[in-house]
């Protein structure tokens, strides 16, 4: 019976008494005139979107606490709609997906299909800064598709310049023209001129890219003109730089620089670190064809500080997002301790007097618990002193046993292991030998006999050029190879570990592809960097980079005039990273597939009788292999080949901050 009545006591104490509640009613507002006041400051907010995002930020926010108040949900989900595209035109990415995705919930429920088309198009500009066209056209689409429903023209003809945007990106030029022709004559339509600017701005560069200069030159000074009302500074900037590339592109020097400089001014102007470091690297590109390198270096030199300082301020953005989130949590940690302490501080005061009665139970129990533990606890030692005694040399010849039977496991262990650590180590001194005594000696050899040559002043002054970059490219080859034999040897030696963190694909993508450039302009091939850049992974960054240069240096030997490189990114369903590598080029013989990836097993010329050493494709294996994932590959003779290999999916990181030119906000 004191079992029952115990837990009873027990419960009563932990169980906490109901305490009153006191609800506290807000004061009522005039409903009318706040509703009036919310819908100022949405229109103040969409007023600054393009001139002053801060204060855009500033007006939607006060619009949102406000129609929260009188709790207006279509009011709130336009607020909501206009604070997001702020933050988008200050660059804030994923604050501005917040309020989007937050707005497109409230005009769901309320059905809102107009609400929901504009909301549908700006997520679309989202994923089209952060180069998800897949994406973009899926939010573009439904957007126009809500828009046509309702005939609203003013959305449909911006979804068609933002589709059109998108497939300008991919390089799909006659597509764009189609979707910027058909928004034109809507916008024309409904005297939206902004909208009208952009898609005159947009058709003209688009035929620049197709070199139709003449055309380009029709929309662009078109564009242009129409700028002056609009009073954008951002939409004079892309017309200038329009301009400026497509008189470049005509040779006509003299108007490529003065629209360049005109560009470059108005872009700081708007303090658009990002516009600025695009008009610079132009007019970079103008004084490199007419020669004048001095002042091509001085505008190289200015677009490389534009770029500095906005990673700088990027960065600073970012630490201090962090910091305001770590301080909020900590507060509400604070506050949450404050609380459960003032709970418990109450409940100690009503529960006193059973606590009291509870604990003179307790010790009763307890007292006779061990009583009975005590009587039980002799008679057990009584026990086991017979049995202890029976037991100890026993003990004592178990003990000898097992201490020489482990010495000698451990003696057997250490012998394997050395064993196959000297095996290892023979192996790895042979494929070393190998590599350096064919691979790393025939290359220098090679520039000797070259250098000796130049030396000796007998090839002609127009050759010496030639000979220079031939140099330069064996060089750099020698290099890499040096890198990639030493990186592997250190992978391979005893103590050597992976180290691994979280690494952004995105931009180990760009940097080889960078790097990789001269090359691949030098035989005709374009490369393209289709990576996602919101999916990290979890690997070593120096590893992983050896590998992306490996697959592309191969991709680009084994590639003709014209062909095309690209590099993609995508979830698999094991929650890896999938990491594609595909060419156009000439493709693998099915025969000499399984023998890729063994060291030094298969080697061949490339297009442009380009030597390789064989074991890149090994350490590509290896490195892999060591940071949790596979490496394969798929080819067809004569139709190009596709390497991929898989690595550990790491946690979201925040996209980078890109400057979207063209896309229009709804």
């Amino acid at each position: 019976m004191i079992a029952p009545l115990l837990i009873q006591f027990i419960l009563l104490i932990i169980v906490p008494v109901p305490k009153e509640t006191t609800t506290h009613h807000a004061p009522v507002h005039n409903a009318d005139v706040l509703r009036h006041k919310a819908e100022e400051l949405c229109e103040l907010s969409k007023a600054h979107w393009y001139t002053d995002p801060k204060k855009a930020v500033a007006y939607g926010k006060e619009a949102i606490k406000i129609a929260e108040t009188i709790n207006d949900q279509l009011l709130i989900a336009k607020a909501y709609n206009n604070t997001g595209a702020g933050f988008f035109n200050l660059g804030d990415y994923n604050t501005s997906a917040e309020f989007y995705y937050e707005s497109v919930r409230l005009r769901e429920a309320l059905a809102d299909t107009a609400g929901l088309s504009a909301s549908y198009n700006n997520i679309g500009n989202i994923y089209l800064s952060q180069k998800n066209y897949y994406k973009a056209k899926i939010y573009y689409n439904k957007a126009l598709s809500l828009a046509s429903q309702i005939q609203d023209t003013l959305v449909i003809s911006r979804a068609l310049n933002n589709l059109g945007n998108v497939y300008e990106r991919e390089e799909k030029f006659e597509v764009a023209l189609r979707f910027y022709h058909k928004s034109l004559p809507l916008k024309e339509k409904t005297n939206d001129i902004k909208g009208i600017v952009i898609s005159l701005i947009n058709i003209g560069n688009t035929y620049q890219k197709q070199g139709k200069y003449s055309n380009a030159l029709h929309y662009l000074q078109r564009g242009l003109a129409l700028s002056g009302k609009t009073k954008s500074l951002h939409d004079q900037t892309y017309a200038y730089r329009g301009l400026a590339e497509t008189y470049l592109g005509l040779k006509d020097y003299r108007k490529a620089e003065r629209y360049g400089k005109q560009s470059l001014d108005v872009a700081q102007h708007t303090y658009s670190k990002n516009e600025a470091k695009t008009s610079a690297e132009v007019l970079q590109k103008i004084y490199s064809e007419t020669g004048d390198f001095e002042k091509a270096y001085q505008y190289l030199h200015l677009s490389a500080a534009y770029n500095d300082s906005i990673n700088t301020e990027e960065i600073t953005r970012q630490t201090t997002s962090f910091q305001v989130k770590y301080e909020t949590a900590q507060k509400e940690k604070e506050n949450l301790k404050l609380l459960a302490e003032h709970e418990k501080h109450e409940q100690e005061i009503e529960h006193k007097t059973i606590v009291q009665y509870a604990t003179v139970l307790l010790l009763i129990l307890s007292l006779t618990v061990v009583i009975v533990a005590y009587l039980g606890n002799r008679r057990m030692k009584r026990l086991n002193k017979l049995l202890s005694r029976k037991n100890k040399k026993v003990s004592q010849y178990s003990e000898d046993i097992k201490k020489k039977r482990n010495e000698l496991a451990a003696q057997a262990l250490m012998l394997q292991q050395q064993k196959e650590e000297l095996e290892n180590l023979n192996q790895l001194k042979d494929k070393l030998f190998s590599i350096v005594a064919h691979d790393l000696r025939g290359p220098l050899l090679s520039l000797k006999s070259l250098l000796q040559v130049l030396a000796m002043g007998k090839i002609p002054e127009e050759k010496f050029l030639h000979f220079a970059k031939t140099l330069e490219a064996e060089q750099q080859n020698t290099l890499w190879l040096v890198d990639n034999l030493l990186v592997w040897a250190r992978s391979q030696m005893q103590g050597t570990s992976v180290k691994r963190e979280q690494i952004n694909i995105y931009s180990l993508t760009a940097n080889t592809l960078d790097l990789l450039a001269p090359q691949a302009k030098s035989k005709g091939v374009q490369m393209h960097n289709l990576a996602q850049e919101d999916m990290p992974a979890y690997a070593d960054v120096d590893m992983i980079q050896l590998v992306l240069r490996n697959l592309v240096s191969n991709a680009i030997k084994f590639c003709n005039e014209g062909d095309m490189i690209t590099i993609e990114t995508e979830l698999t369903d094991h929650d890896m990273l999938l990491v594609t590598v595909r060419d156009t080029g000439v493709g693998i013989n099915a025969e000499k597939l399984p023998k890729l990836f063994g060291l030094r097993s298969y080697t061949s010329l490339g297009t442009a009788k380009e030597k390789g050493s064989g074991f890149g494709l090994a350490m590509c294996r290896d490195f892999v292999d060591n940071n949790g994932g596979r490496i394969w590959v798929e080819s067809t003779e004569g139709e190009g080949s596709t390497f991929k290999f898989t690595l550990p999916l790491a946690t979201q990181t925040i996209a980078i901050n890109t400057q979207l030119a063209s896309a229009e906000t709804i």
